[in-house]
């Protein structure tokens, strides 16, 4: 590969639900966001404008040519054993869902008590279940189409309605491994965790400099805006010694 505009096993694009769909069903998507924000939450209060600003894009679809799915590869006594496969995934950017993450109380030095929350409201559900129909739609559309000769997951037969969209994301809901949100970037007053030297709120010298301090999710992969952090806190903690 000389460029990276050769690389062609993997792809990405960001959409609006108006692209992906209509009209109307964007407005659903923003009638159902609006019902899914608290009003007393700041943060809750920000996620609805991503909703109904035409710049800001609300699923990412991406494309790999392997198998990247939640029902596993062929053993190895199946006929589709040995099969080539392509994977088409839809990543809802702005869920509002908010999980929880504390000590075990029980046993402290195990694992913590995590609830993701996924699906918790109807926005956070429909909009998988609708993002998954999306990328059946465009793998049956020349000339995509052409590529393939039958889906492996979840199936032609096994997913057919709106209904058996919905059950196939309530049991296959994976995350996209874009955790944060935990010690947010915010003043105190909007539940803040840091201030903007990255220190913790009522501490002198402790700074958090993680994605965890990442209060909304970007419309995209956090990566680098981690390592954007990471530059940030390194200049604060030199100045600081200098």
């Amino acid at each position: 590969m000389t460029s990276f505009y050769d690389e062609t096993s993997t792809g990405y694009t960001y959409m609006t639900w108006q692209q992906a769909f209509d009209n109307a069903t964007g407005d659903k998507f923003t009638a159902l966001g609006k019902a899914a924000a608290s009003p007393t939450s700041p943060i809750d209060r920000k996620k609805p404008l991503y909703l109904e600003t035409p710049s800001k894009h609300v699923l990412e679809v991406l494309f790999d040519d392997g198998y990247l799915g939640l029902k596993g590869y062929p053993k190895i006594n199946s006929s589709l054993y040995g099969s080539q496969f392509m994977t088409f995934i839809a990543s809802i950017q702005h869920p509002f869902s908010r999980g929880s993450s504390h000590i075990n109380a029980s046993n402290p030095t195990g694992l913590p008590a995590f609830n993701p929350n996924y699906l918790r409201y109807e926005y956070n559900l429909e909009a998988v279940a609708q993002g998954a129909k999306y990328l059946r739609k465009i793998a049956q559309t020349p000339p995509m189409s052409y590529a393939w000769i039958g889906e492996y997951e979840p199936g032609l037969d096994v997913v057919k309605t709106d209904a058996d969209w919905r059950e196939y994301a309530q049991n296959d809901v994976p995350t996209i491994w874009h955790p944060l949100g935990t010690c947010a970037l915010l003043p105190k007053k909007d539940g803040g965790v840091v201030s903007p030297e990255l220190k913790v709120y009522g501490l002198s010298n402790l700074r958090v400099a993680d994605a965890s301090i990442i209060a909304l999710n970007p419309s995209g992969h956090i990566q680098t805006a981690v390592y954007g952090i990471a530059e940030r806190a390194a200049e604060m903690i030199a100045a600081q010694w200098a």
